[in-house]
């Protein structure tokens, strides 16, 4: 494998969408029951179910055609974005599962919580990240509009569930 192959793998800036897989993995199952898949995808519309996964799987899959500016780049702004966009995705999940009774969980904002928390987390990752390929100088401004459709679309998608409650 070349050097510039395992420095591409390393410093990919898809790794900053582990600890979100992982989280999501695991913990998707303690949510409450409106977030569960035979409440929430049911009666959804399906060209919103289309956009939503369609979104998901562009959001996921362009990270892998990006790498880590360099530390002076990236410093503090990005890695701070990043960083507390995770630990407020986390707390949005956190509260809903350990009080799910509780009037945030259970009012709108609450409830919408780990739909658009994400936004954070996915403009860190934009702030942390350049192309592979130089030549690709929008890939990073793709990803970035790619990412508030996908928060658009899911936020949407979990206030149709909100409001049949």
């Amino acid at each position: 494998m070349s050097s510039s192959l395992i420095r591409i793998i390393r410093s990919n800036s898809f790794w900053l969408l582990i600890p979100i897989l992982i989280w999501n993995v695991l913990f998707a199952h303690w949510l409450p029951r409106p977030y569960q898949p035979e409440v929430f995808w049911h009666d959804i519309p399906s060209l919103m179910v289309t956009m939503e996964h369609g979104l998901r799987i562009a959001i996921f899959a362009l990270p892998t055609l990006m790498v880590f500016r360099s530390w002076k780049e990236a410093r503090l702004k990005g890695w701070s974005m990043y960083l507390i966009g995770v630990a407020v995705y986390f707390l949005a999940w956190s509260v809903q599962m350990i009080f799910p009774a509780s009037v945030w969980s259970q009012g709108v904002w609450g409830m919408l919580a780990p739909a658009y928390t994400p936004l954070i987390w996915l403009v860190g990752i934009a702030m942390l990240s350049r192309p592979i390929i130089p030549r690709f100088r929008g890939l990073v401004w793709l990803f970035m509009g790619l990412s508030i459709c996908f928060v658009v679309v899911h936020t949407a998608h979990v206030y149709l569930v909100f409001v049949r409650l």
